[in-house]
């Protein structure tokens, strides 16, 4: 039985890697949108059966699963990341941000089309998308793009760079599953989705960083090391902001250790690139205001409160209240992060594929089928590139309703099904029956 069972998990293994070495042979994903789309659903495929077996038990018995499951995970990896970032020219940037700070710049201090850099300009800054706004990332994602630039000038060992990341949380992940008594089989629904490797291996982005460093601060909290857990946090924070929302979940289990060294290297990264006009901030400002795309709930927000900053601040409250919700009714914080993120997202004025990476590593521990269908269907949104090549993006409904409306009817569904599964398990009959 156990031999048939690691058969099975190997073959979902191969089956995966074929998939993978065809993304590597087509190499310029952007110009064959339709054969990659085809290649993902594949792969996608493939990973929701191997998800369908683990749910059900079959490999949680295999002796050592988690190491088989870590080996393919980088062999999948490892396979994409020659492919140049196509999909995104977000990898351009990181990789400008650096080469401007080797040379003696601040990130946020001009950007990209400034005449002061222009001594700086080659193929990555021609890649470069917006050359006119300033920097939108964190300071402690600027200081990882200054020490990969320092490292290599080469754009391979750039991203492997970024990739080592995804390597650390998929460890990470093993060793939370190991501290919260789970199967350790459990790890295959993060590190064999084909999301995260199509979108940390092969495009780069940096998101992964922040993903980490937050998880890292789980594990750091969880095996009691609030002092390392609040260093963790503060540079996850700092890196992409949305760390921020798990802050009263860390708080109450982190204590005032967590508290001091998470605000003592919190205020360190921002004195590092302190200035008076707060420049720091000016790219993600816009970024904030002018930004749209793959949105679902927003669009609708937009056109019953009547512009886009109402319906920022709906979404911001709504999130508060959500993430209120979840301390209230006591749920672990994998649960509430995968609501409250979840909820981020719905929100959100921009969905890209890969924003769904932040919740896959809560769904390890709470699996839930309608953000694991999301995270594959989500996907779809490349067709913008293929309908509008030349890289202005309208607001196309039909493909948004494509998007999205089979992932809201599995979300209801399921708090369909769960509400009728409450009523019967306490007993409660209809009223008239």
């Amino acid at each position: 039985m156990t031999s048939a069972r690691l058969r099975l998990l190997l073959a979902f293994a191969l089956l995966l890697e074929i998939g993978f070495l065809c993304l590597w042979k087509i190499s310029d994903w952007n110009s064959r949108i339709p054969f990659f789309l085809a290649v993902y659903s594949f792969l996608f495929l493939i990973y929701a059966c191997a998800v369908f077996f683990l749910l059900r038990g079959r490999f949680a018995a295999l002796p050592r699963v988690e190491y088989l499951i870590f080996a393919a995970a980088v062999v999948f990896r490892l396979t994409v990341l020659f492919n140049q970032p196509t999909l995104s020219e977000d990898f351009y940037r990181y990789v400008w941000d650096g080469r401007v700070q080797t040379a003696g710049h601040g990130p946020y201090d001009y950007p990209p089309k400034a005449p002061e850099l222009e001594g700086l300009r080659d193929s990555v800054y021609e890649r470069i998308n917006h050359k006119e706004f300033r920097t939108p990332y964190a300071p402690a994602l600027e200081i990882v793009f200054l020490g990969l630039s320092r490292f290599s000038s080469n754009l391979t060992w750039f991203k492997l760079g970024i990739l080592l990341f995804d390597f650390l949380l998929i460890e990470i992940l093993r060793r939370l599953l190991k501290v919260e008594g789970l199967s350790p089989a459990m790890l295959l629904i993060y590190a064999w989705n084909p999301l995260p490797v199509v979108e940390f291996a092969g495009s780069g982005h940096a998101d992964i960083v922040g993903i980490c460093l937050l998880l890292a601060t789980f594990l750091m909290i969880r095996n009691s090391r609030a002092a390392a857990g609040g260093l963790t946090f503060a540079a996850a924070a700092l890196t992409k902001y949305l760390p921020v929302l798990a802050l009263p979940w860390l708080i109450r289990k982190g204590g005032w250790k967590f508290v001091v060294f998470s605000a003592l290297l919190g205020c360190a990264l921002l004195l590092c690139f302190y200035t008076p006009d707060l420049r720091m901030f000016t790219g993600v400002s816009v970024f904030y205001r002018k930004w749209w795309f793959n949105d679902s709930l927003f669009s609708v927000l937009y056109k019953v409160l009547g512009g886009a900053e109402p319906a920022r601040r709906f979404g911001f409250v709504s999130v508060c209240l959500i993430a209120g919700f979840c301390l209230v009714k006591k749920y672990d914080v994998y649960r509430s992060l995968l609501i409250v993120y979840g909820a981020v997202l719905l929100f959100s004025p921009v969905v890209h594929p890969w924003y769904l990476c932040w919740l896959l590593p809560f769904l390890i521990f709470r699996p839930n089928p309608a953000w694991l269908f999301l995270s594959g269907w989500i996907m779809i949104s490349y067709l913008i590139r293929y309908f509008y090549p030349d890289g202005v993006w309208p607001r196309v409904l039909w493909l948004k309703l494509v998007i999205y409306v089979p992932f809201y009817a599995m979300l209801l569904w399921q708090l369909v099904a769960r509400r009728v599964q409450f009523v019967g398990a306490h007993g409660v009959r209809p009223s008239g029956s």
